[in-house]
């Protein structure tokens, strides 16, 4: 009889802790509906803006949440609100802008999500590693404007981390990462045009590594060339300035060392006579990049 007894009070123990255990419950905005949030900060994971790509963070979102299952936010680029369902998925994960958050904080003060990346319905653990960080308006108004800015801006940390990267590639010859402040290439010939690849922006992704100044595109036009041709390829700008040839980016079936000494030759010969190239650079510091060049050459 004592066994019998221990035994049921033993299963029920382990029925409540397995209930305990459950599906947590999907997270509720009832509490902070119609408060407006301005995300005041964005980091990775070790709280640095930056990454070893020299993809930087920024805040940029504005919302607010207009009933349990929509919010408003607003678009940067386009410079107004737009209304978007909230999709739940599984405890504190959503989906909102087409953007998938896990959230970590909801109170009428602040908010915090962590940026998720997902891969064939998986979540993807390692690159999950951006959070960011609102405030509700109302507390913003009591922050002075100063330290609300820097709340966004790169830190000392920052800087640190970008001067070690600098001398890290420093030490190989094939390694680089984006400036934050674009490398440039301009025509010094009136027979040269010289066009900057435009790109647009996703739109409101809370991580978009397709930010222009992270690939650099750079289409060239030479008047009066030699004979025509089209050529695609990638090129190095150091840090003083010296374009130099990185590879091919176009299919060569024949004659290619022909065609590699060609690209090679107009870079090493007439993109160095004949543009003006500002290096790429990261809180003022001067850095190797890389960027792709098209060129076209139009015979005399």
């Amino acid at each position: 009889m004592k066994k019998t007894l221990l035994y049921g009070i033993t299963l029920l123990a382990l029925m409540i802790a397995s209930c305990n255990r459950g599906p947590k419950p999907k997270p509720k905005f009832e509490g902070v509906v119609n408060i407006k949030y301005t995300e005041v900060k964005r980091r990775f994971s070790d709280g640095l803006v930056f990454n070893e790509t020299g993809y930087q963070l920024e805040p940029s979102w504005r919302m607010w949440f207009i009933s349990n299952d929509s919010v408003r936010i607003y678009s940067q680029e386009r410079g107004k609100f737009y209304n978007f369902k909230v999709y739940y998925d599984h405890d504190s994960v959503i989906n909102m802008a087409d953007n998938w958050l896990k959230i970590k904080k909801i109170t009428p003060d602040s908010l915090l999500f962590q940026v998720l990346f997902v891969k064939n319905k998986e979540i993807l653990d390692e690159e999950s590693n951006i959070y960011m960080t609102f405030y509700s308006d109302k507390l913003v108004s009591k922050i002075p404007d100063t330290k609300i800015m820097y709340m966004g801006l790169p830190s000392a940390r920052d800087t640190a981390f970008i001067k070690n990267l600098v001398a890290k590639i420093s030490k190989d010859s094939t390694k680089f990462f984006a400036g934050r402040e674009a490398p440039k290439i301009e025509s010094r010939s009136p027979d040269l045009q010289v066009e900057t690849q435009q790109y647009v922006k996703s739109f409101l992704t809370a991580a978009d590594p397709a930010d222009p100044y992270m690939h650099p595109e750079f289409h060239i036009t030479m008047n009066k060339a030699y004979d025509n041709f089209y050529y695609r390829f990638s090129a190095y700008i150091e840090a003083d300035g010296t374009l130099r040839f990185k590879e091919p980016l176009q299919l060569i079936t024949d004659f290619r060392e022909h065609i590699i000494g060609a690209m090679k030759g107009i870079v090493n010969g007439y993109l160095r006579y004949y543009t003006k190239v500002t290096p790429g650079s990261t809180l003022g510091i001067k850095h190797r990049t890389s960027v792709i060049i098209e060129i076209k050459g139009v015979k005399k």
